[in-house]
């Protein structure tokens, strides 16, 4: 049995993907600059955590829960950081499309790595390294082809027009590489966990 309860998991993301939305339909809470670029990091961070800790099928301590959540916030933050460390080393490479995607893809995959080690501390210590290739790279494709779709999206017609029309897709844009890393993630435990269990019968 799954130490998940997938099922409800992706129920609650679905309320976090809810909660995002609202954020930046919202009004801004935090000023303008590097407070709310990091805060809302952090918020991606701890919608996700909190969705994960709500589905744990083994009763955990609230302690636990919510040093796991605020790790996972912390972290979200701070692994932007980490990728801007090689800005200087991605400005070699020629093309500006080439670097941001590179930039994007670095990000990705060390947000990935960070996480599933986190989430291995703390709740799914069977998980085997073999595990983190996968979800890295599972994080890393979803990155790439929702920010695809999402500067494709920006480019069709309705994406200039005013009012509603040019809110949606922009609010679209902004949260579906999220969505769609927040997927790739859930979706590749569920998978190495279900290996686990038919590894192990």
């Amino acid at each position: 049995m799954e130490m998940i309860q997938y099922k409800r998991h992706f129920l609650m993301l679905g309320l976090a993907t809810i909660v995002l939305l609202l954020s930046y339909l919202g009004p801004d809470l935090v000023p303008a600059g590097d407070a709310r670029f990091f805060s809302l990091f952090g918020l991606v961070g701890a919608l996700h955590a909190t969705s994960l800790v709500t589905s744990i099928r083994q009763g955990s301590a609230v302690k636990l829960k919510i040093a796991f959540v605020a790790l996972a916030a912390v972290l979200s933050a701070v692994t932007i950081l980490l990728a801007m460390v090689a800005i200087p080393i991605l400005s070699m490479i020629p093309g500006d499309s080439a670097r941001f995607f590179l930039f994007l893809l670095l990000a990705s995959a060390l947000g990935a790595s960070g996480y599933w080690l986190l989430v291995r501390w703390f709740w799914l210590k069977a998980l085997r390294f073999d595990g983190l290739i996968i979800t890295v790279g599972v994080c890393t494709v979803a990155t790439l082809v929702s920010w695809g779709a999402s500067m494709l999206l920006a480019l069709l017609p309705w994406a200039w027009h005013e009012g509603l029309m040019r809110t949606t897709p922009q609010v679209i844009t902004n949260i579906l590489p999220t969505t769609a890393w927040w997927a790739g993630f859930s979706g590749s435990l569920y998978w190495i966990e279900r290996r686990l269990i038919t590894d192990s019968r």
